[in-house]
Protein backbone atom coordinates (compact mmCIF):
# COMPACT_ATOMS: atom_id res chain seq x y z
CA UNK A 1 0.00 0.00 0.00
CA UNK A 2 1.25 3.50 -0.79
CA UNK A 3 1.44 5.72 2.27
CA UNK A 4 3.02 9.08 2.93
CA UNK A 5 6.07 9.22 5.18
CA UNK A 6 3.97 11.45 7.43
CA UNK A 7 1.40 8.69 7.95
CA UNK A 8 4.16 6.19 8.73
CA UNK A 9 5.96 8.62 11.05
CA UNK A 10 2.75 9.52 12.89
CA UNK A 11 1.68 5.91 13.34
CA UNK A 12 4.85 4.93 15.15
CA UNK A 13 3.99 6.36 18.58
CA UNK A 14 0.36 5.32 18.29
CA UNK A 15 1.36 1.72 17.62
CA UNK A 16 3.49 1.81 20.76
CA UNK A 17 0.35 2.87 22.70
CA UNK A 18 -1.54 -0.10 21.27
CA UNK A 19 1.37 -2.41 22.07
CA UNK A 20 0.83 -1.65 25.77
CA UNK A 21 -2.78 -2.89 25.72
CA UNK A 22 -3.64 -6.44 26.75
CA UNK A 23 -4.99 -7.64 23.40
CA UNK A 24 -5.45 -11.28 22.42
CA UNK A 25 -2.23 -12.82 21.12
CA UNK A 26 -3.25 -12.65 17.44
CA UNK A 27 -3.86 -8.89 17.69
CA UNK A 28 -0.67 -8.34 19.69
CA UNK A 29 1.28 -10.27 17.08
CA UNK A 30 -0.15 -8.08 14.33
CA UNK A 31 0.80 -4.92 16.23
CA UNK A 32 4.37 -6.07 16.85
CA UNK A 33 4.74 -7.21 13.24
CA UNK A 34 3.54 -3.84 11.96
CA UNK A 35 5.86 -1.96 14.34
CA UNK A 36 8.77 -4.02 12.99
CA UNK A 37 7.78 -3.40 9.36
CA UNK A 38 7.59 0.35 9.90
CA UNK A 39 10.68 0.65 12.11
CA UNK A 40 13.25 0.95 9.33
CA UNK A 41 11.31 3.72 7.58
CA UNK A 42 10.74 5.52 10.90
CA UNK A 43 14.49 5.27 11.67
CA UNK A 44 15.31 6.84 8.31
CA UNK A 45 12.84 9.68 8.93
CA UNK A 46 14.22 10.28 12.44
CA UNK A 47 17.76 10.44 11.05
CA UNK A 48 16.70 12.89 8.34
CA UNK A 49 14.90 15.02 10.94
CA UNK A 50 18.01 15.06 13.12
CA UNK A 51 20.17 16.00 10.13
CA UNK A 52 17.82 18.86 9.27
CA UNK A 53 17.91 20.12 12.87
CA UNK A 54 21.71 20.11 12.71
CA UNK A 55 21.59 21.90 9.36
CA UNK A 56 19.19 24.66 10.44
CA UNK A 57 19.75 24.75 14.20
CA UNK A 58 22.08 26.59 16.50
CA UNK A 59 24.32 24.80 18.98
CA UNK A 60 23.92 25.71 22.64
CA UNK A 61 27.46 26.26 23.95
CA UNK A 62 26.52 25.31 27.53
CA UNK A 63 25.12 21.83 26.93
CA UNK A 64 25.92 21.11 23.27
CA UNK A 65 22.28 20.67 22.29
CA UNK A 66 21.07 21.94 18.94
CA UNK A 67 17.75 23.68 18.54
CA UNK A 68 15.89 25.87 16.09
CA UNK A 69 14.28 29.03 17.42
CA UNK A 70 10.55 29.20 16.70
CA UNK A 71 9.16 31.81 14.31
CA UNK A 72 12.46 32.26 12.46
CA UNK A 73 13.54 31.81 8.87
CA UNK A 74 15.57 28.76 9.95
CA UNK A 75 12.44 27.16 11.43
CA UNK A 76 10.50 27.88 8.25
CA UNK A 77 13.27 26.28 6.18
CA UNK A 78 13.36 23.24 8.47
CA UNK A 79 9.57 22.86 8.32
CA UNK A 80 9.54 23.18 4.52
CA UNK A 81 12.21 20.54 4.05
CA UNK A 82 10.85 18.12 6.64
CA UNK A 83 7.30 18.66 5.40
CA UNK A 84 8.40 17.82 1.88
CA UNK A 85 9.97 14.61 3.17
CA UNK A 86 6.81 13.68 5.08
CA UNK A 87 4.72 14.17 1.94
CA UNK A 88 6.78 11.64 -0.03
CA UNK A 89 5.01 8.33 -0.63
CA UNK A 90 6.46 4.92 0.17
CA UNK A 91 5.20 1.44 -0.59
CA UNK A 92 4.66 -0.69 2.51
CA UNK A 93 3.17 -4.17 2.45
CA UNK A 94 1.28 -5.11 5.61
CA UNK A 95 -1.84 -6.83 6.84
CA UNK A 96 -4.25 -4.43 8.57
CA UNK A 97 -4.69 -5.07 12.27
CA UNK A 98 -8.22 -6.08 13.27
CA UNK A 99 -8.96 -4.58 16.68
CA UNK A 100 -11.69 -6.17 18.78
CA UNK A 101 -14.38 -4.01 20.35
CA UNK A 102 -13.79 -5.76 23.68
CA UNK A 103 -10.90 -7.39 25.49
CA UNK A 104 -11.87 -10.35 27.70
CA UNK A 105 -15.52 -9.25 27.61
CA UNK A 106 -14.78 -5.66 28.66
CA UNK A 107 -14.65 -2.54 26.57
CA UNK A 108 -11.45 -0.51 26.49
CA UNK A 109 -10.51 3.02 25.56
CA UNK A 110 -8.29 4.28 22.80
CA UNK A 111 -7.99 8.03 22.34
CA UNK A 112 -9.47 9.35 19.07
CA UNK A 113 -6.13 10.93 18.10
CA UNK A 114 -4.54 7.47 18.29
CA UNK A 115 -7.22 5.97 16.09
CA UNK A 116 -6.87 8.84 13.62
CA UNK A 117 -3.14 8.25 13.14
CA UNK A 118 -3.78 4.53 12.65
CA UNK A 119 -6.75 4.65 10.31
CA UNK A 120 -4.62 3.32 7.41
CA UNK A 121 -3.42 0.37 9.50
CA UNK A 122 -6.42 -0.89 11.49
CA UNK A 123 -9.99 -2.07 11.11
CA UNK A 124 -12.50 -2.80 13.83
CA UNK A 125 -14.01 -6.24 14.37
Amino acid sequence: MKLSNGVVFGANQSLEVLANKDFPIKVSYGIVTLINKLSSQVAILEQMRTDLIKKHGTKNEKDGSISIAPNTLKMTQFMDEFGSLLNEEVEIEFTPIVLPFEINGSSYNIEPRILKTLESFITME
